[in-house]
């Protein structure tokens, strides 16, 4: 049904042109870890060397452009790092429950002042009623139009996303939630605060104001444009009209192996369609089970739902407009 994980599960006796079920394969497919985290840590290695190179600045041309660039490649690359806070809201981060959160909340989660205990329950619940009213990450219900852009670059669309987030804990939509939830603890916040403030002091002492406007354009615009656009990229059917929620009208996408796929939708992002169908498979073994179902009676369905996010981004906002 619509709305309630349409695309899956995977049939257990779905089998390839060799005869492996899918039975048989789901046990192969088990977190690789360390290649996890290695992106993870490439993702920081390419936020950070931007945020030096660009306290390397010292004219005020040079302080102009860097504080520009900078900021769009602070806003890519902390997207692409968050993107792995959805991986540890599945659990996929670390063998061990606890370590996964942990080390979820130290190497992401810091910079968003959120708590990945605080989110998981939001995210279920988005997998659970995708497509429907009661959807907690529904920013594809939104279309694509000049006013959802600059919603999206002015913070305007994550203070709607916190309160929706809110609204569903205070209304038990998020599975496992309750008032004690919803109230939640405010450190996470205030140590992300504190994370950026301190940053933010620090490059002002060293005199680095475009590597300082460069994190606050990045963190405070484009990342969350990207993160907003995104999803909506990800989900939103060519049907859904207008803004309203519609029910039954989500969609779910494959996007390609190509360097900018990879990283605007890192983590599996680019195979949304399979994490969906098989939430519980890591991000770094959904090439496998796109592979497996390119063997079997599926391949041309999931062929028909490959595009890319720029074919899909020029679809989406020529709907908007009529």
């Amino acid at each position: 049904m619509a709305g309630r994980n349409a695309y899956g599960p995977l049939e257990a006796t779905l089998a390839d042109s060799a005869g492996l079920s899918f039975r048989e394969l789901r046990p192969r497919l088990t977190p690789r870890y360390a290649l996890a985290w290695f992106q993870i840590g490439c993702g920081h290695l390419a936020l950070w060397s931007i945020v030096i190179a660009a306290a390397q600045a010292r004219s005020a041309g040079m302080q102009l452009v860097a504080a520009v660039l900078g900021a769009i490649g602070v806003g890519y690359a902390m997207a692409y790092v968050q993107l792995f806070f959805h991986e540890a809201a599945h659990y996929l981060l670390a063998k061990d429950r606890s370590t996964n959160d942990l080390l979820a909340n130290l190497a992401i989660g810091l910079w968003i002042g959120q708590d990945i205990r605080k989110y998981r329950p939001i995210h279920f619940a988005h997998h659970r009623d995708i497509g429907t009213a009661d959807d907690t990450e529904r920013t594809y219900f939104e279309a694509l139009t000049p006013l959802f852009i600059f919603e999206s670059l002015t913070g305007i669309r994550v203070i709607k996303v916190l309160l929706l987030r809110r609204r569903a804990l205070d209304k038990g939509i998020a599975p496992g939630s309750t008032k004690a939830a919803a109230a939640g603890s405010r450190w996470p916040l205030l140590v992300g605060l504190a994370a950026h403030g301190v940053l933010g002091l620090y490059l002002l002492w060293l005199g680095a104001y475009g590597a300082l406007a460069a994190w606050v354009l990045g963190i405070g615009t484009v990342y969350p444009f990207l993160t907003s656009l995104r999803q909506l990229l990800e989900h939103r059917a060519l049907a859904a009209a207008g803004g309203a929620p519609v029910p039954y009208a989500e969609a779910h996408r494959m996007f390609g192996d190509g360097p900018f796929a990879s990283t605007f939708g890192g983590a599996g992002f680019n195979r949304h369609l399979l994490h969906h169908m098989e939430p519980q498979i890591s991000c770094t073994r959904l090439a496998e089970v796109e592979q497996f179902l390119m063997r079997t009676s599926k391949a041309a369905w999931l062929d028909e739902h490959r595009t890319s996010y720029v074919r899909a981004f020029r679809a989406l906002i020529v709907r908007a407009q009529r």
